[in-house]
């Protein structure tokens, strides 16, 4: 878990530090930029919390957070969307979700804190080649399914962009 909040924070200081950049060059708020570097903060504690859950066949638990994860992430954008803070309402709605359901992990997963490890020693070397390997694959399907309507917003119109957002969500 130190290790995900270290890289959780890394990232969202290169974002934090990029903000101005990318909200210029997304045409938008640096609000909203801002929230999206601090979404990755619980965003990374929340992916090794769910790998202990689903390795300790927690399934249960497991189930649960996921399920508040995407409720909590309707509901609470929703609500801030309908109070009239838009983008950064949905955002600050995913990250209220996603704090949530990083709580309701650590909740479930309390009984570990301070016990001996049972586990056999693991070749660090093995995992971090896993590791690039998962990371590399995840980071590459994220920029297929992301750039291009990055890459339309940015260069059309709204109404054109509204119209591919219809067809590409659609086509999904």
């Amino acid at each position: 878990l130190a290790r995900s909040i270290v890289i959780g924070v890394a990232i969202a200081m290169v974002i934090l530090a990029a903000s101005g950049l990318l909200a210029a060059f997304m045409k938008t708020r640096a609000t909203g930029v801002i929230l999206v570097g601090l979404l990755f903060i619980p965003a990374v504690m929340l992916a090794a919390t769910n790998g202990v859950l689903r390795g300790l066949t927690r399934f249960r638990a497991f189930g649960a957070t996921v399920v508040v994860n995407g409720s909590g992430r309707l509901l609470f954008g929703l609500a801030a969307v309908s109070m009239g803070f838009g983008l950064e309402g949905a955002l600050g709605g995913s990250l209220a979700a996603l704090s949530l359901a990083l709580l309701m992990n650590l909740l479930w997963l309390r009984d570990l804190t301070g016990a001996p490890s049972t586990s056999q020693p693991l070749s660090l070397n093995t995992v971090y080649r896993q590791t690039a390997h998962t990371l590399l694959g995840t980071i590459s399907l994220a920029v297929l399914i992301h750039l291009p309507m990055t890459l339309v917003s940015h260069l059309f119109d709204p109404v054109s962009v509204g119209q591919y957002a219809s067809v590409a969500t659609l086509g999904k």
